[in-house]
Parts: C-alpha cells; structure tokens; sequence
C-alpha cells in the first residue's frame, strides 16, 4: 500500500473514489483531482452529515 500510494502521488492526475486511500493520493499528489459530483446521493443518511469541504479542497 506505501508504495501504491506514493506511487499516485506522483502523477499529475488522479481519479478518487469514495475512499480515503484516493483521497490521500490526491491530497498529496497537488495536481488535477477528479471526483465525483454528485456524492453523497441527495436526502442519503450520509447526506445529512457530509461536509464536502471536508473531503474536497477548494483546489481541486
């Protein structure tokens, strides 16, 4: 896993899921992250305690 993500990390681009591992490599990586728009799903239990900015940094 070190070496998976140090590994993203290095690229200039990173697609992120859901998950904390895709959100470190893109944290770390400091270039063009893609993630997904529309998440969580609207009215969802995880909605209601979801803060984007928390897992979205405004530069991404």
């Amino acid at each position: 896993p070190g070496e998976d993500l140090a590994m993203l990390a290095a690229c200039d681009h990173v697609i992120s899921s859901t998950g904390t591992f895709s959100f470190w490599a893109g944290w770390l990586s400091k270039g063009v992250v893609l993630y997904y728009k529309n998440f969580p799903r609207k009215g969802s239990p995880l909605d209601k305690v979801f803060q984007p900015a928390d897992a979205f940094p405004e530069y991404w």
